[in-house]
């Protein structure tokens, strides 16, 4: 018997079919369709929904997907603010991320304590020459992940600060290969209402940083190497997933045809991912299931740095060493027991995930275009 003669005597169907049907079982609803933040969602979906275009050969990493655990450091006494840096590496973390501003760190301890260990180490810094000069001091010295100063719109269109900041950056870059993970300009932002207004403001921010390096007579392609995304993942799962696809797709792009590096290739973007915590998020032990879920999101949709918060976040001002713990071993169970590394793409030919990565690539580009002919994301947002 031909295996295909087992349902000729069932009518075929499609997804019309299926929609009108399901309607008439609901029967309190006009559309089983939505949208949500500007993305519209489906209930069913099939490959005739999928316009792949460009994004039919795109993967967002080449080979084993890998990041980095890269736990913060959360604590308002200095001399704790180190050994925690400690505590972390020697249980695991792949490297520590120090948020020094209104804090003091002990360059010279961590010089000493954790250069032998060779893991990565990351500055969130207020942007101040003392900071600055403190960390350039311990450059060659520690193996520097990335270090992001704290940039406001406000000291963007402060021409001083450009100027303060570019002899740091260019003395700076000749200590590390562009090869490297090592990351200098922070392109991150904190006052869009959505995740294609995100999106299209972190390429402006970009494209601004490399305008403005440039005019300074810094060639091109040493500030593309240098550039990090760094970016918060909220709770929205599979949209967080296709929010990191989407900025690397686009990113690529535009350093290809825009700048014309041609060797500039997907797994070049360097995004570090940071889970966020809201306020109202009391309850600790929900907390866990956020962290891990939020902790996905940003590993399938590509992350390369991953820092995930105490659970404790919202309800204590300084936080224990346990709690910090906790959170880096998100990462490490993903990793270890999870398997999430052994796999390329698990993102890639889900109808749904493909479909919403599409739909936030053409509008965020249509966005960022508007953006920069009204003059950029300086001139845009207020």
């Amino acid at each position: 018997m031909n295996p295909s003669d087992l349902f000729s005597e069932f009518n075929s169907s499609n997804k019309a079919l299926w929609e009108k049907q399901a309607l008439k079982e609901i029967n309190s609803l006009d559309s089983l369709s939505f949208v949500q933040y500007g993305i519209g969602y489906q209930p069913i979906y099939t490959s005739e929904d999928i316009d792949l275009g460009q994004l039919a050969n795109f993967n967002p990493t080449k080979g084993k997907r890998e990041w980095i655990n890269l736990p913060i450091c959360l604590s308002n006494d200095p001399k704790r603010l180190n050994e925690l840096g400690s505590y972390l590496l020697e249980y695991g973390a792949d490297g520590i991320l120090f948020d020094t501003e209104n804090k003091e760190i002990d360059f010279s301890y961590l010089a000493n304590q954790i250069h032998p260990t060779k893991k990565i180490i990351a500055f969130y810094i207020p942007f101040d020459s003392v900071f600055l000069s403190k960390i350039e001091s311990i450059s060659s010295e520690l193996h520097i992940g990335f270090i992001a100063c704290h940039f406001s719109l406000k000291d963007l269109r402060n021409k001083s600060i450009w100027e303060a900041y570019i002899p740091f950056f260019e003395k700076t870059i000749q200590e590390f290969p562009t090869n490297s993970l090592f990351r200098l300009i922070p392109i991150s932002e904190s006052f869009s209402t959505n995740v294609i207004e995100e999106i299209a403001y972190l390429l402006s921010l970009a494209v601004t940083w490399i305008d403005e390096l440039t005019e300074k007579g810094i060639d091109v392609s040493k500030i593309i190497s240098h550039i990090i995304f760094s970016i918060p993942i909220h709770e929205n799962y599979f949209l967080q997933i296709a929010k990191g696809r989407a900025l690397r797709f686009l990113w690529t792009q535009i350093v290809y045809k825009a700048y014309g590096i041609s060797d500039f290739t997907n797994d070049k973007v360097i995004i570090h991912c940071e889970q966020m915590m809201k306020e109202d998020f009391s309850n600790s032990h929900n907390n866990l299931i956020r962290n891990t879920t939020q902790a996905m999101s940003a590993i399938l949709g590509g992350c390369n740095y991953l820092t995930v918060l105490p659970h404790t976040t919202a309800q204590e001002s300084d936080y224990s060493f346990a709690a910090h713990r906790i959170a880096s071993e998100v990462s490490a169970i993903l990793k270890e027991e999870s398997h999430f590394d052994l796999v390329n793409d698990p993102a890639e030919g889900s109808f749904f995930l493909e479909s919403i990565t599409q739909q936030l690539i053409d509008k965020s580009w249509n966005l960022f275009k508007e953006i920069e002919k009204k003059g950029g994301v300086l001139e845009v947002v207020n």
